[in-house]
């Protein structure tokens, strides 16, 4: 109801019914879209030692923030010793800028994955818009997330 209030300031209420109803109809099949996102990931990175500490990462990124996460605490989600990160990662600003850079890189082929499926600029707009919704509720939120708010802590 909020939303025929805001448009009802620019509009009449029959505008904001169709653009509720468009939300839902967006809402809904991006719902389904993230049901069927590739199971062979966690949280949208790889399925692997190093894709498992990048998602575990940027939950506690997201959470906690990026200066309160500890190399500790990444290591203890992940269930290895703190030591063995640096295996992976020279430091905890790697981690953020790996959690960053593989986030990008998952999302930017998705989207050309969904607008390459669709035939007018139409179709392709809207796909774009659903998988760009899909980023935020999905399974790259916490990593979504963290690009957004801790990019600032890269050097």
């Amino acid at each position: 109801m909020e939303m025929v209030k805001l448009v009802g300031c620019v509009g009449d209420a029959d505008n904001a019914r169709r653009m509720e109803s468009g939300a839902m109809k967006v809402a809904v099949q991006t719902v389904k879209a993230v049901k069927n996102t590739n199971r062979k990931s966690v949280h949208g990175m790889a399925d692997n030692p190093r894709g498992r500490l990048l998602s575990e990462a940027a939950k506690l990124f997201r959470d906690k923030g990026y200066e309160r996460t500890t190399v500790r605490d990444i290591a203890a989600a992940v269930g290895i010793q703190s030591g063995s990160i640096f295996h992976h990662f020279p430091s905890k600003e790697a981690i953020l800028y790996a959690v960053i850079e593989e986030v990008i890189r998952t999302n930017t082929e998705r989207l050309r994955l969904a607008a390459g499926n669709e035939r007018t600029a139409t179709a392709q707009l809207r796909a774009l818009i659903r998988q760009e919704l899909v980023f935020i509720v999905g399974d790259t939120r916490e990593a979504m997330s963290v690009m957004v708010q801790e990019w600032r802590c890269l050097s």
